[in-house]
């Protein structure tokens, strides 16, 4: 339905409607061509998992569909209602979604260029506990990223943590935070948003569209080269 004026966008929603059929997801009008060639992934994240190579469908044409648990069905996250359909329960252990990186799917371009955006909605139901949300490494002796958030008992602070490494030098790309004790305040979801624009420490969060004062921990040193080093995992 056309919902602009004249000349503006068309907005094409499917809803079920008796005798007919939904576009193909590679067609015109399907879900591949939803997103353009910016996006790497997008993982709704909607299904229920026990365990199956695929099984948490990524919305692009990259295909870069998820595993629950690493196919380990006691780390798979539970699917449950969420406030506009179905999510993901994770239960800050060892519950996960492995996105088998390979290829295309490496996602070295984050400590490679800096310049990416990762966002989600995601609630924390402890706050006083870390609970990692994206993440390939928590380690600098690896090359890759983690987003998560990191508390006062491990780290000082309550607060979004973002490092970026490169590995077997030991140096971080960058390692930065939110502000501490304020970014998020509740167990509600919330949309997380971080940002890089591959200009040393000019990195942003934003929680609920709102930015968010960043804190450089470890200032940027260099970017990194060459592939990641472990799968890319969604959730704890």
């Amino acid at each position: 339905r056309q919902i602009l004026a004249s000349g503006g966008a068309t907005i094409y929603v499917w809803y079920n409607k008796a005798g007919e059929s939904q576009p193909a997801a590679a067609d015109t009008y399907g879900q591949y061509n939803a997103y353009d060639g910016d996006f790497i992934g997008v993982w709704p994240l909607i299904e229920s998992g026990n365990g199956t190579a695929g099984e948490f469908k990524d919305r692009t044409s990259n295909q870069i569909n998820g595993q629950g648990g690493s196919g380990t069905g006691s780390k798979v996250p539970t699917q449950e209602d969420g406030d506009v359909y179905k999510r993901q329960s994770f239960d800050g252990t060892d519950d996960h979604v492995d996105l088998n990186n390979s290829g295309a799917n490496d996602f070295n371009f984050v400590q490679n260029s800096l310049v990416f955006t990762w966002e989600g909605l995601i609630g924390i139901d402890n706050l006083s506990s870390r609970e990692s949300i994206f993440r390939n490494t928590g380690t600098t002796a690896e090359k890759g990223f983690m987003l998560c958030w990191d508390t006062n008992a491990v780290v000082g602070y309550d607060a979004l943590r973002a490092m970026i490494v490169k590995g077997s030098s030991g140096t971080p790309v960058i390692d930065c935070r939110s502000p501490d004790g304020t970014t998020i305040t509740d167990t509600n979801p919330h949309h997380v948003a971080f940002r890089g624009n591959g200009s040393g420490n000019s990195v942003l969060f934003y929680v609920d569209g709102v930015q968010k004062a960043t804190t450089v921990s470890k200032a940027f040193s260099s970017l990194s080269t060459g592939g990641t080093t472990n799968d890319t995992l969604l959730g704890s």
